[in-house]
């Protein structure tokens, strides 16, 4: 059976913890770039809903809490265009 000093259980704790922190960092860092790219570069898209009888339509326009720049001036161009086509609007 072999023996091991104090000192050699320390340095293996340590370096097992590095490598733990390491690799959990490494994984953050992939998660959060991940993430600024879709926020950025791949924002979700939100669908507008249509529904019709034939004669009325109603168009439900989805929102976002939190988007980009570019989302928000979609949105505010779709609802220049509806009123242009003289939609009412219910607002939430």
């Amino acid at each position: 059976m072999r023996k091991f000093s104090l000192g050699q259980i320390i340095e293996s704790s340590f370096r097992a913890g590095r490598i733990l922190f390491s690799i959990t960092g490494f994984i953050l860092f992939i998660l959060l770039f991940f993430s600024a790219y879709q926020g950025i570069y791949s924002p979700a898209k939100l669908s507008n809903i249509t529904i019709s009888n034939g004669k009325q339509e109603v168009q439900f326009l989805q929102m976002a809490h939190i988007a980009t720049e570019d989302f928000y001036s979609e949105k505010t161009k779709q609802i220049e265009d509806l009123i242009k086509k003289d939609y009412h609007f219910l607002l939430e």
